[in-house]
């Protein structure tokens, strides 16, 4: 029986880091459903394509990660992974993000497997074997399996 994959919404200023981000967590079998450049782009594109998880960054223009993140807790609760350079672990960022609703925090430094968990961890989907059309012990394919194992 096949798995429902997770569908993710990443917010990002950067559309550098916003596209690495889309591509490893397609490349590790997440289904991402769209993208939003800022606070206020975040919470039109959530209302509107309704995903099970949200990548937020923390530092963005017009409205920054930790002001849309309690928007968002306000206005559609939806579990939502902060990714940025400030979140790592134990930081202020991220002690100030999970104390606004997040789910989790993720350095924009982690590893790919380490993002992967989080944002199915958040969706409460877990994945079990490798991603689909990922040939057998291709990245995406180890990838997909390392975020899929306990920790």
């Amino acid at each position: 029986m096949p798995v429902d994959r997770p569908r993710v919404l990443v917010c990002d200023d950067s559309p550098l880091l916003r596209r690495v981000i889309v591509v490893l967590l397609t490349e590790s079998g997440l289904n991402v459903v769209g993208e939003a450049r800022d606070g206020v782009e975040l919470i039109d594109r959530v209302a509107e394509l309704r995903p099970d998880v949200v990548t937020l960054d923390v530092e963005m223009p017009r409205r920054n990660g930790l002001e849309a993140l309690r928007e968002l807790m306000r206005v559609r609760p939806t579990p939502v992974v902060m990714v940025s350079t400030l979140t790592g672990s134990g930081s202020a960022a991220s002690v100030a993000a999970l104390a606004a609703g997040a789910s989790s925090s993720a350095s924009a430094t982690s590893s790919t497997a380490s993002r992967s968990r989080a944002c199915r961890r958040s969706s409460g989907t877990p994945r079990r074997g490798r991603c689909p059309r990922a040939p057998t012990g291709s990245r995406a394919s180890s990838t997909c399996a390392a975020a899929s194992s306990p920790s």
